[in-house]
């Protein structure tokens, strides 16, 4: 994308054509006189800017911005519903229901009285029935290890798609071909009656969501960017999430009842969803012009490769939800703290980037990255 400043404004080059001393018609640049009125000069920065800027991002209609969003909702699910929710309840199906534990099936491990549905759930999801060599896991560990499987295979993928995502016009193929994948390995994987299939198909599931994931950061960051503050929703997303770990922890050894458990879950699920929408703008505002697909790429790893890791220590430790809480209430809190002190801002990244200019050339507002205006000069 190229860079316009004030001078290159100013000395903005039009052509005419001229007669020569041959008698033909010459094309000559001719320099555009100095427009002293500020507003001018704004507009015909716009100009220049906005034929640079619309050879890179067609900017999208309302129905594709919908689209996209219908998208968005739906593949929200897989890292947060389908694998660590539906997988382990199909793996635990497949299982044999485990001993019956010396307090009986009334019981919880707390000694709290439950019933006999619940308790079995609850124990086939957590026992270690599943043997591999000399290593037992539980359908939530071997939920994690097949979702590990995933990231490792997702990696190169990722590498090699990089390029493809800022460059050439295969992101919509990209996108297409990650989504078919990964709903053809959904459909079949109720079917069969095996623990051992699960491993390659989630980790197929979870590659392809990470690749469409990349591609749809990519869109979906642009077509968001600077309508909301991304560093003011980023925090906003951490408060909820601190409060939320707060309260759990507060109240772990009470009884909860369903009203409290949806109140949370209600906070916490919006929580997930500011941050996982403007975590992307962010990102799209700091990345250099020209590699925003890169780094959207190997930003869905590493954001997929923290679910799982949180996963996996939920799994690794089940009934011990003070130790699950307190992570998470630390981690928001460092979060927050990084926002606040680390100098991260989405106008400052832009900066930092190349995409903007913090020099201050006596005009009031200049167009920003994405075709708005903002108090700096042009980028």
């Amino acid at each position: 994308m190229g860079e316009a400043s004030i001078d290159d404004v100013e000395s903005y080059q039009e052509s005419a054509t001229v007669p020569g001393e041959d008698g033909k018609y010459h094309v000559q640049d001719m320099a555009t006189p100095d427009v002293p009125n500020t507003a001018m000069k704004i507009e015909r920065a716009r100009e220049i800017y906005e034929s640079a800027y619309t050879d890179i991002v067609v900017k999208p209609t309302n129905e594709e911005v919908w689209i996209w969003y219908l998208y968005e909702l739906c593949s929200y699910f897989i890292n947060n519903t389908l694998v660590p929710v539906l997988f382990p309840l199909i793996i635990s199906q497949i299982l044999k229901l485990p001993p019956e534990p010396a307090r009986g099936w009334d019981l919880s491990r707390k000694g709290l009285s439950c019933s006999q549905k619940e308790t079995k759930l609850y124990e086939a999801l957590t026992h270690r029935s599943i043997s591999v060599n000399n290593s037992k896991f539980s359908p939530l560990e071997w939920t994690s290890f097949s979702w590990g499987i995933g990231l490792l295979l997702a990696a190169p993928i990722v590498a090699s798609i990089s390029t493809h995502l800022d460059h050439g016009r295969s992101q919509i193929l990209i996108t297409g071909a990650a989504i078919a994948i990964g709903a053809f390995f959904c459909l079949p994987s109720g079917f069969f009656n095996v623990t051992w299939i699960f491993p390659p198909y989630i980790a197929a599931i979870v590659a392809a969501s990470i690749v469409a994931t990349a591609s749809h950061t990519r869109q979906l960051g642009l077509m968001l960017a600077i309508k909301a503050n991304a560093v003011r929703m980023h925090l906003l997303g951490f408060y909820l999430s601190i409060v939320t770990a707060a309260f759990g922890f507060y109240f772990r050894s009470k009884i909860w009842h369903k009203g409290h458990v949806l109140v949370l879950v209600g906070l916490q699920s919006t929580s997930v969803g500011l941050l996982h929408a403007f975590g992307r703008v962010l990102l799209i505002d700091c990345s250099p012009s020209g590699k925003e697909g890169a780094f959207s790429a190997w930003f869905s790893w590493c954001k997929a490769l923290g679910t799982c890791a949180g996963f996996a220590v939920a799994s690794a430790i089940p009934g011990n939800v003070s130790t699950s809480f307190g992570i998470a209430f630390f981690t928001a809190i460092s979060g927050v703290i990084l926002l606040n002190y680390g100098n991260i801002s989405d106008f400052r990244g832009a900066i930092a980037a190349g995409h903007m200019s913090d020099e201050d050339d006596g005009l009031d507002a200049a167009i920003n990255k994405h075709g708005n205006l903002q108090d700096k000069t042009i980028a």
